[in-house]
């Protein structure tokens, strides 16, 4: 007579898999890239200086960008090696938040075309993504330091993919 709560078919020398997603882990490596994408700001508000434009959408949308980032990586503490299931709960957490993070400056700047949340980050993704897609009806009614920063915006998306292609063929000849 077999013990209760056994099948009989299964066997114990088979391993399980692993099926939990290290969540800790995941936002702690948010955290980090969230840290280093507040740099991101600094670009645009030389540029708001130089045109005579007030710099502080950047360095406000900066500084909450990088306190975000370093809380996370705080609370999360040391970290284990990232794993694959956590690689996919980071590539979204980041996707969704620096669009989040991007339209900020739009909304903050009083961008006439793009004062509407959803607008600002419809044009923050599209930016984020270079779709080409744009909600913007007259480009030149924007200042120098946004259309700088919607610009920005298609070049860090260009790193981004560069770095990320060179970091997951990294990641996977390290795990399994």
């Amino acid at each position: 007579m077999r013990p209760p709560g056994r099948l009989p078919h299964r066997r114990r020398w088979l391993p399980r898999a692993r099926t939990d997603v290290d969540v800790r882990t995941a936002l702690g490596v948010v955290g980090a890239l969230l840290a280093w994408f507040a740099l991101a700001f600094v670009p645009p508000a030389a540029v708001a200086l130089a045109a005579g434009e007030p710099p502080w959408p950047f360095l406000v949308t900066g500084s909450a960008v990088a306190l975000t980032g370093l809380a996370l990586k705080r609370l999360t503490g040391p970290r284990p090696p990232l794993g694959v299931r956590e690689g996919f709960l980071v590539v979204v957490a980041v996707w969704l938040l620096a669009p989040a993070f991007g339209a900020v400056p739009f909304l903050l700047g009083g961008v006439p075309q793009l004062d509407r949340p959803a607008d600002a980050w419809f044009e923050a993704m599209s930016g984020f993504t270079a779709t080409g897609a744009t909600v913007v009806g007259d480009l030149d009614a924007l200042g120098p330091d946004m259309l700088f920063w919607r610009q920005f915006s298609h070049w860090l998306r260009r790193r981004h993919h560069r770095a990320g292609a060179r970091g997951a063929a990294a990641a996977a000849h390290r795990r399994p």
